[in-house]
């Protein structure tokens, strides 16, 4: 019997599948993106919390109630469309810290003022960083206001805003904007006043919060 004529085919096939041995697939991550994609474009993290003090409402006019010192708290979240587009809400309670008698037949209410605000934003430097550098949007952007102990007044607006936000450590986070836009008057019309249905209205918020 003739070894060589018994063991060449197998010599065959083992040569046949020796090359593609060596070969090796193309990486990729467990996400199922390839290696060869920048991850930096694709950031992990899709929303932002908030919880923490809007400084820029601590001070401020409350109507009938005069100048009062509140304890402003925002709560917020911002999620991301893309690198550079955010869409975001974000609410304001203004707590009283004083209860201050106003008037003979009242006090100052418990919670004054408020806000709430929907809109987007456009990060021109973020450095590679999601929800960080300077930033321009819009918001629509509702003042509520307590008067008189029982009636509630809102002022809804349609502001154009620009600010910055940047963290501080790896929990905090400090948002700085302003905004100027037009909403709804807030002065009625008497005494030969005409007062006209809109007029032009500002915001300031100086956020100082725990961010994740």
């Amino acid at each position: 019997m003739r070894l060589s004529g018994f063991f060449s085919p197998g010599l065959l096939l083992l040569a046949s599948v020796t090359p593609s041995m060596g070969q090796t697939a193309p990486a990729v991550t467990p996400a199922g993106i390839p290696a060869s994609v920048d991850s930096e474009v694709l950031p992990a993290q899709k929303v932002l919390f908030k919880i923490g003090l809007n400084a820029g409402r601590a001070l401020r006019s409350t109507g009938y109630y005069g100048v009062g010192s509140l304890l402003p708290v925002t709560v917020g979240a911002e999620y991301l469309l893309s690198p550079k587009f955010t869409v975001y809400s974000q609410v304001d309670t203004d707590f009283n810290l004083f209860d201050r008698e106003r008037f003979p037949s009242g006090r100052s209410p418990f919670i004054p003022a408020g806000a709430f605000g929907v809109g987007f934003r456009y990060y021109g430097t973020h450095d590679h960083k999601p929800f960080e550098g300077l930033y321009v949007g819009a918001e629509f952007h509702t003042e509520m206001l307590h008067r008189y102990n029982s009636q509630t007044n809102l002022n809804p607006a349609l502001n154009v805003i620009c600010g910055t936000q940047h963290r501080v450590g790896s929990s905090l986070l400090v948002d700085l904007n302003a905004g100027v836009g037009i909403g709804g008057n807030q002065r009625s019309s008497g005494g030969g006043y005409y007062a006209p249905p809109l007029a032009i209205t500002t915001q300031l918020n100086l956020g100082i919060c725990f961010a994740r």
